[in-house]
């Protein structure tokens, strides 16, 4: 997992105030989890909800949303998170991120690699 999505949301100025700190704390627990399903995530996460294959996080006290794919660790593979999209709560109430992070479309397919795409350009 990159840390390049979160690091581009708490430089922006209009982040919450202690952005880096949250999500540097929530990337280090997701860096060393291995999940194996989502009861073991929301032991780390309590407030992680599921909305289609995505997961929510909240982080800063309710103050950012993070939503994530998560691929669970099996036998045969590790575990995965792809950071779709970080968000402050104002953002994330407009509910236009459904769409926008593709949380209701088909899963990534196996041996997908874990690369966030900037969005295309509509003309």
């Amino acid at each position: 997992m990159s840390l390049k999505a979160l690091q581009d949301f708490w430089a922006d100025p209009r982040s919450p105030r202690g952005s880096e700190t949250s999500l540097r704390a929530w990337y280090k627990v997701v860096e060393s989890a291995t999940w194996h399903n989502f009861a073991e995530l929301r032991a780390d996460f309590r407030s992680t909800d599921k909305v289609g294959d995505c997961y929510v996080f909240d982080v800063a006290n309710n103050d950012i949303r993070l939503i994530a794919f998560v691929r669970f660790a099996d036998g045969a593979r590790s575990g995965l998170v792809l950071v779709r999209k970080v968000m402050a709560h104002s953002e994330y109430d407009k509910n236009t991120w459904p769409e926008e992070c593709g949380c209701h479309k088909p899963r990534p397919k196996k041996g997908a690699r874990s690369v966030r795409r900037a969005p295309k350009n509509k003309k």
